[in-house]
């Protein structure tokens, strides 16, 4: 019997540290991004494994469920910043463009920055939008 109650005790913890991580739905629509950003995309924060995931629909790069690896760069109990890359983008010239991603969220706010970097250009862009953490 007592061997049931740690069991049981050991698996709630472990459901809680699985619902450690935080699933935002940020909204760029009209951010003014030159398309460079999805309207509505998906991140994944789990804090305690120093671990983040992106889904923007974009395939290349992307595991069979349409997530792309990202980092943490900066997570407070006021905001999270979160980091990631995408290969060889077709421009709207039909160049291969490298970009890299930076998404700062205001968990209070929900208000939200991202800058976009190009590999190779001096032009960033930039654009506010909103990320809510999904309930569920």
């Amino acid at each position: 019997m007592k061997s049931l109650v740690l069991a049981a005790v050991f698996m709630a913890g472990l459901g809680s540290v699985a619902s450690a991580a935080d699933t935002y739905k940020c909204d760029f629509s009209g951010a003014g991004t030159g398309n460079w950003v999805p309207d509505v995309f998906f991140i994944k924060v789990d804090a305690e494994n120093n671990s983040a995931a992106i889904r923007d629909g974009r395939k290349q790069g992307a595991d069979k469920n349409g997530w792309r690896k990202a980092k943490i760069r900066r997570h407070t109990e006021k905001s999270v910043s979160v980091g990631w890359s995408i290969e060889r983008m077709k421009s709207s010239t039909n160049q291969n463009v490298s970009m890299d991603y930076r998404v700062v969220i205001v968990k209070k706010t929900q208000k939200a920055n991202v800058m976009i970097e190009p590999r190779g250009y001096r032009n960033t862009f930039q654009g506010k939008g909103r990320c809510a953490v999904l309930k569920g």
